[in-house]
């Protein structure tokens, strides 16, 4: 016999048919001091590596949770080195080895609802499918406290987040249409025999999201598969957040974890202060 593999040797070989291989990253914070002549590159830097050990480790998709960006309006610099990056790494002929499975969100989504794909235009699919790109590393992202959307005069909410999503490098969800009743609606996943609800909460005003949810404004809707035969099967709940957590803040400036579903899985939780 051999010697055993360490484990990062292991994670080198791609996953099997059944098993999604997600890399998790959050609070990039691309950006950060680009003008210092020292610490400039570094954000940019880290966040080249996070796609290099994705490629790396062969995971089917990145999740990014919030803060990618610094600042709400990133410098001309700081978005043309990220859409480098992105289109380095994240576009090629690599195969992507799982399916989305749920319905397609309303044309114009629906008020109130943050649909699983915030949804660009008309655009009403994840980026690898559409057939005028070609996607090999997935990117899932919600967008964060320093990158969420803002409106310049009348026009709708827009963040930096908006701008990657519209040239189709990145999958944006979790952003809202309305701030008083909110159904937060999952992207559901499937890879082999392997079922993923995927829900995102793009950041909000931490007073006004905890008031919803004492009100039993916010909603997470479940499962609604467009095939019958994963109808009754059991989806993994991964839940991806953007706010404060109670430590020391107090109960009504964060969210707290009895608010959460307790179905819910997994949370990927961003900004932990």
């Amino acid at each position: 016999m051999g010697e055993p593999c360490a484990p990062n040797e292991l994670l080198l070989e791609p996953p099997d048919e059944n098993t999604l291989r997600i890399m998790i990253a959050t609070d990039n914070h691309v950006g950060f001091l680009e003008r210092d002549p020292v610490r400039g590159p570094d954000s940019f830097a880290a966040l080249e590596e996070i796609f290099l050990r994705a490629k790396e480790y062969h995971v089917d998709f990145v999740l990014l949770g919030g803060d990618l960006f610094h600042d709400n309006k990133p410098s001309r610099k700081t978005m043309h080195s990220t859409i480098s990056i992105l289109r380095r790494h994240c576009l090629g002929d690599d195969p992507v080895s799982f399916q989305v499975i749920s319905e397609p969100p309303p044309q114009g989504g629906t008020e109130g609802t943050m649909d699983g794909m915030n949804k660009v235009g008309n655009f009403a699919h994840v980026n690898y499918e559409d057939p005028n790109y070609a996607v090999g590393l997935p990117i899932f992202s919600i967008h964060g406290n320093h990158d969420d959307p803002s409106r310049d005069g009348n026009t709708e909410p827009l963040s930096a987040m908006d701008l990657l999503s519209v040239t189709n490098l990145v999958n944006y969800f979790g952003k809202a249409s309305a701030t008083d009743n909110v159904e937060v609606s999952p992207l559901l996943l499937r890879k082999g025999g392997t079922l993923m609800a995927l829900y995102g909460l793009g950041n909000m005003r931490d007073e006004r999201l905890n008031r919803m949810w004492q009100k039993k404004k916010i909603r997470f809707l479940r499962h609604r598969p467009t095939g019958r035969d994963e109808e009754q099967k059991d989806f993994f709940s991964l839940f991806a957040l953007h706010q404060n957590r109670d430590t020391g803040r107090g109960q009504k400036n964060c969210v707290q974890e009895s608010m959460i579903p307790e179905w819910m899985d997994l949370v990927v939780w961003g900004y932990v202060k």
